[in-house]
C-alpha cells in the first residue's frame, strides 16, 4: 500500500464533494510535478492519460528494479500499467495474459502492491463484474475505496460502471 496521501482527494472520495471548489490538485509518480485539474473541462479526461504517460518509464524502472518483490509480483504489475484508466481487468484475464493459470495467485500479488495506487490494483475485478477483494479485505472501508476509486475513474473518462 502507498504510503502517500492526498487529503484533498482523500476527501473527494469519501463523500464526493470537491473541498476545493472545482480544482483538485494531484501530485503525479513523477517527483515534484502537478497537475491541477477543473471539473467540467477536457483537463480532467486527459489528466490521467498524460499522468500515465509521464510516469511510465519511471515507475517502470522502479518495478524492475525492486528487490523486495518477486518476479511474479513484477510481471503482474507490469502488465497492469498497460490497462487505461476508467478500465477494468478480472483477475482471471490478467492471469491469462501473463501466462499464469492462477487468477487467485493474481490477486496475492495485488494484495501486497507496494507502489498502489501508480499500479492500479483497484481496476482488477472479479470475472462476475463484482469488485473482488482490495489490499486484502472483501468487505468494508477498503473495498468501498476501491468503489469509490472506480466510480471516480469511471466518470473522469465518460464511461459507463463497468463492476456492479
Amino acid at each position: 500500500m502507498s504510503d502517500r496521501t492526498d487529503p484533498a482527494w482523500d476527501e473527494y472520495l469519501s463523500t464526493g464533494e470537491d473541498p476545493t471548489g472545482g480544482v483538485l490538485t494531484t501530485t503525479s509518480a513523477i517527483e515534484g510535478h502537478t497537475i491541477k485539474e477543473y471539473k467540467g473541462n477536457e483537463l480532467i479526461e486527459s489528466r490521467q492519460k498524460a499522468m500515465d504517460e509521464m510516469a511510465q518509464p519511471a515507475l517502470r524502472d522502479r518495478i524492475i528494479s525492486c528487490k523486495e518483490i518477486t518476479a511474479f509480483q513484477k510481471k503482474v504489475y507490469l502488465e497492469l500499467l498497460k490497462l487505461p484508466s476508467g478500465q477494468t481487468i478480472s483477475y482471471s484475464e490478467l492471469a491469462r495474459r501473463i501466462g499464469c493459470r492462477s487468477p487467485q495467485a493474481v490477486g496475492q500479488a495485488l494484495k501486497k502492491n507496494p507502489f498502489a495506487p501508480e499500479v492500479p490494483c483497484h481496476r482488477v475485478i472479479r470475472s462476475d463484474g463484482k469488485l473482488g477483494g482490495y489490499f486484502g479485505k472483501t468487505d468494508g472501508e477498503m473495498t468501498d475505496r476501491k468503489r469509490k476509486l472506480l466510480e471516480a475513474e469511471a466518470q473522469a473518462m465518460h464511461t459507463p460502471d463497468a463492476f456492479q
